[in-house]
């Protein structure tokens, strides 16, 4: 749905650039989850912790949105 939406305003530098950076926090995301995994057979405790930061991440607001709003 992100890709199609991207698509639509790729005429839009402004939008395209905050598409990019969300598809980045999106792959991060993904690449921290996944060392989470590996990471839990090291210390359970890291791990928590990565699971419990990722969604935090998507709960504070973008700097963008906070900028347009003032």
């Amino acid at each position: 749905m992100r890709w199609e939406i991207a698509r639509q305003h790729q005429h839009d530098p402004e939008m395209s650039e905050y598409h990019s950076r969300m598809q980045l926090k999106n792959m991060s995301s993904a690449f921290l989850y996944l060392t989470a995994a590996a990471l839990a057979h090291v210390s359970v405790y890291i791990a928590y912790f990565i699971y419990v930061l990722i969604p935090a991440l998507y709960f504070l607001p973008e700097k963008k949105l906070a900028a347009d709003s003032d």
